[in-house]
């Protein structure tokens, strides 16, 4: 063990599983924060403060050099993440970044602006460190608890890894269950051995698997089926102390009150989530029933009502338009961004007031249409000229002034003589 601490143990908390984790978690600290000299570490404990909902956890003395954690109670994670905390306390004392006259009181994180900088660099950079160094150690160390880490293993076997580790734990004893197998036993092959040397007959010795006696042959079968009946028998049993557990944690006969609530709850949780998926799967199947007999052999198009009459928009891809609006997303993605925000409201409105209200758009369309034609055959029926007049324009010539007036007539020519 690299020890980094020198850690005065006042709670009489048992490190014998965990001391190696605080020196590890120091040693990455003073990588990543660069302070020179670890500082002293105190465990204490405190009962009274430990049945406040809201306790002291931890402190660190900038004058002794010293961080104080308070034990009663907490999770050893939850005294590293304090250790974590303090530390940056200790690098910033090392910089001189706690030489503050100001007010140190009750309530001097919201009264006393640089030290409430202080402790919002202490949280920040004290939680990322002891987040990365876990990371870091489960990654490197992996055990039944952070398995889940591992991308190669399924969620079935982690969790009989899990049941498995809680069923040996319970009972007293713990062993590797995946050497209980004829292929990769660990006592096999020294139970070869021990039996070769204590079975081989006088004739045969040395000979090994050349030996011929009837009654040497027949034992050794008698053996190899015997082994094999152990290892069938120990699987078995544990695998009974496995279900054995499972069940008394569904039955929650051990379990607290708060045990038994949290078990009820996920059971219930889980009940509503295979609900739920089953009940989207039958609307997903209901709507893909739907859509095909829409799209069947006999469809040729869309039927529009435009008064008395239906009329037919024929659809050429067929498939492609059966794919296209089988998925809505399909539809509402032409109207968003890449981070799913809206780039066209006003087209994506128009698609949506078109397709709720298609039948009364065509046959607006129809009737305006109908109207533009009687319009049109009206006026070419009584020669009526909608085109625009132009304005004759006015010439002045020698004095006077003169219209030209359209037409190869001049019945229409007139003058006009102004008195002055």
């Amino acid at each position: 063990m690299n020890k980094f601490f020198n850690i005065h143990n006042k709670c009489g908390m048992d490190l014998s599983q965990t001391e190696e984790l605080f020196h590890d978690l120091g040693h990455f600290a003073q990588n990543r924060f660069g302070f020179k000299k670890p500082p002293s570490l105190n465990l204490v404990s405190d009962v009274e403060n430990g049945q406040k909902p809201l306790g002291k956890t931890a402190y660190y003395d900038p004058h002794e050099r010293c961080v104080t954690i308070y034990t009663n109670n907490r999770h050893i994670k939850d005294i590293l993440r304090s250790l974590a905390h303090e530390l940056v306390h200790h690098m910033q004392n090392e910089l001189g970044m706690l030489d503050d006259d100001g007010y140190h009181g009750p309530g001097y994180a919201q009264k006393n602006k640089q030290m409430r900088n202080r402790e919002s660099e202490a949280y920040e950079k004290g939680n990322l460190c002891m987040r990365d160094w876990e990371d870091r150690l489960k990654q490197s160390k992996p055990t039944i608890y952070n398995e889940w880490r591992i991308k190669t293993m399924s969620t079935k076997k982690w969790k009989n890894n899990e049941l498995m580790e809680n069923v040996t734990r319970k009972f007293g004893f713990k062993m590797d269950l995946t050497q209980l197998n004829e292929a990769s036993c660990g006592s096999k092959k020294k139970y070869e051995e021990e039996l070769k040397e204590e079975k081989e007959c006088p004739e045969c010795k040395g000979k090994g698997d050349e030996c011929k006696c009837p009654d040497k042959k027949e034992l050794k079968e008698k053996e190899k089926m015997a082994f094999k009946e152990e290892i069938a028998k120990a699987k078995k049993h544990l695998v009974g102390l496995k279900d054995q557990y499972y069940k008394e944690l569904k039955l929650g006969s051990k379990l607290t009150k708060e045990q038994q609530e949290a078990i009820s709850f996920y059971n219930k949780y889980n009940q509503e989530q295979q609900a739920m998926v089953k009940a989207q799967k039958a609307s997903a199947d209901h709507f893909l029933k739907q859509t095909n007999n829409v799209f069947n052999q006999n469809f040729k198009g869309f039927d529009f009502n435009v008064g008395e009459k239906t009329y037919r928009f024929k659809v050429n891809d067929i498939e492609g338009t059966k794919k296209y609006q089988s998925d809505i997303l399909n539809f509402v993605s032409e109207y968003v961004d890449d981070k799913n925000m809206m780039k066209d409201a006003r087209g994506y409105h128009k698609a949506l007031y078109a397709a709720r209200n298609i039948d009364k758009i065509v046959k607006h369309f129809y009737e305006q249409g109908k109207a533009d034609a009687i319009k049109e055959t009206t006026m070419k029926a009584k020669n009526i000229d909608m085109s625009p007049r132009s304005t004759t324009p006015v010439v002045n010539a020698g004095g006077f002034k003169v219209r030209a007036l359209s037409g190869e007539s001049s019945s229409g020519l007139k003058f006009k003589i102004r008195n002055k």
